[in-house]
């Protein structure tokens, strides 16, 4: 990653990145992260695990926490600095010195340099913000760096494949929220953590580009990551023919409402099941 890689993250001096940590996540805490810490272990003891857009390192947090004794090993790859440096210490205060950190965006060409090979890549709620062009690149630089028997898994909001049963979904949404999840006291830092992360996210945004322009202004080259949504329109159909376009065998094996977890099977990452 170039020296003048420019994070909102990292633009306000961590704020926002400490802001969003605290977050209350049970609703992935309780549906995604248990799934995805059953199919790793499936996979063995001493896999290595690339978590793309790891953010303060939920996921290795939580899986740690149900298997202090694992040998599996997670390299952490976020687009903020402040973000990796939260979750590496949150893994050592748990005792867990082996997780290696990389600072990467995947919108940025040779994000994939010097990670090595990978036995699973998992992504949390972030692949959305893959640039649309950037999308079937990115699937085959992943079933590259994955071993000859390994695996991709990605959960993320998708839109549903018409529009009108989105609309038909409408009453769902409360019914289904995952703040139905949350305590009372969980919900109201929920509401006031959304507030203050909208403030903190605006400024520190507003820095990132005036310290951009600043260094443009100076003749520095500056790479910076604007954040994509548009993949948040694509279903989850497109986004596994993309996956299966790269080498995967790939579908969707869990889903609840807009949410859906996406595999990508390369050989066979199971000890003990043949391949096809």
């Amino acid at each position: 990653m170039p020296n003048e890689f420019l994070s909102m993250w990292d633009a306000d001096g961590g704020q926002a990145a400490r802001c969003y940590a605290q977050k209350p996540y049970g609703h992935y805490k309780e549906e995604v992260y248990p799934l995805f810490g059953e199919i790793l272990d499936a996979m063995g003891d001493g896999i290595r695990v690339l978590d793309i857009g790891a953010g303060p390192g939920h996921c290795a947090v939580e899986f740690y926490k149900r298997r202090p004794r694992s040998t599996v090993r997670f390299a952490l790859m976020d687009v903020g600095r402040a973000m990796l440096d939260i979750a590496t210490k949150r893994l050592a205060d748990m005792g867990v010195t082996t997780a290696e950190c990389f600072q990467r965006s995947f919108n940025v060409p040779g994000w994939d340099e010097g990670l090595g090979r990978l036995d699973a890549v998992i992504s949390n709620n972030a692949l959305f913000h893959v640039k649309p062009g950037l999308l079937a690149g990115f699937y085959r630089t992943v079933y590259g760096l994955l071993l000859d028997d390994g695996l991709l898994l990605s959960q993320q909001a998708f839109a549903h494949e018409h529009g009108d049963f989105a609309d038909a979904l409408e009453g769902f949404s409360d019914v289904l929220s995952p703040r139905r999840s949350m305590t009372e006291q969980e919900a109201r830092r929920w509401e006031q953590l959304k507030a203050k992360a909208a403030e903190l996210n605006a400024a520190a945004e507003r820095k990132r580009t005036e310290e951009a322009a600043r260094r443009r202004a100076e003749g520095r080259e500056v790479t910076e990551d604007a954040g994509a949504y548009a993949n948040l329109c694509l279903p989850a159909s497109a986004h596994v023919a993309r996956m299966r376009d790269a080498g995967f065998r790939a579908g969707c094996i869990w889903r609840k409402m807009e949410s859906a977890v996406l595999v990508g099977i390369k050989g066979s990452p199971f000890p003990g099941k043949a391949g096809p």
